[in-house]
């Protein structure tokens, strides 16, 4: 019977500052080193894990970097993600990364709706400076979601014209819709 074994990706990714009733609050969430500590300490003969996911995001360059991860252990261990909260953002890219993906059905307790999934183009908060450098900016939110398309069409062999406009437009999807 093949090993299986079960890691977290919940709460926060990576480090990030956002603003609070007005004042810059900094956040440190999951880094890539928390989710690597689990992958090494995963038994030798592992064959299989499901990755619990759940959370608001937080860094995209963190979750991709998790993704990855997700994907390298792909066909020596098959990667299940499931949802255990909501999903929104930058976890999306980590849930997207199974070789098979379980969203959670029912309802969410803290917010008595369905449990959803959340995507929407990157933004900044918290940027400052001069004209070029907050064109500067803007240039590289235009790759993250180039980069970002490019992933989920990747992941669920959807195209890209598709994902683009639901990104766009700040998208929820209930549970059936996410999977699918």
């Amino acid at each position: 019977m093949p090993k299986s074994a079960t890691i977290s990706v919940v709460g926060p990714i990576g480090t990030f500052t956002s603003i609070q009733n007005g004042k810059p609050v900094k956040t440190v969430g999951m880094q890539l080193v928390d989710l690597m500590s689990q992958i090494t300490r995963l038994p030798e003969d592992t064959k299989e894990i499901t990755v619990r996911v759940g959370g608001m995001g937080g860094s995209v360059p963190v979750a991709k970097l998790m993704r990855d991860a997700l994907k390298q252990l792909q066909p020596r261990i098959a990667v299940t993600t499931a949802q255990v909260d909501d999903i929104a953002s930058a976890h999306t890219i980590i849930f997207s990364a199974g070789s098979k993906r379980k969203a959670a059905k029912g309802v969410n307790p803290e917010t008595q709706r369905p449990y959803g999934f959340l995507v929407h183009n990157p933004w900044i908060g918290n940027t400052s400076g001069d004209a070029d450098a907050l064109a500067a900016e803007s240039a590289d939110l235009k790759i993250t979601e180039e980069e970002l398309v490019a992933i989920y069409q990747e992941d669920t062999g959807i195209a890209k014209e598709a994902i683009a406009p639901l990104m766009k437009v700040e998208s929820v999807f209930g549970a059936d819709q996410a999977v699918d």
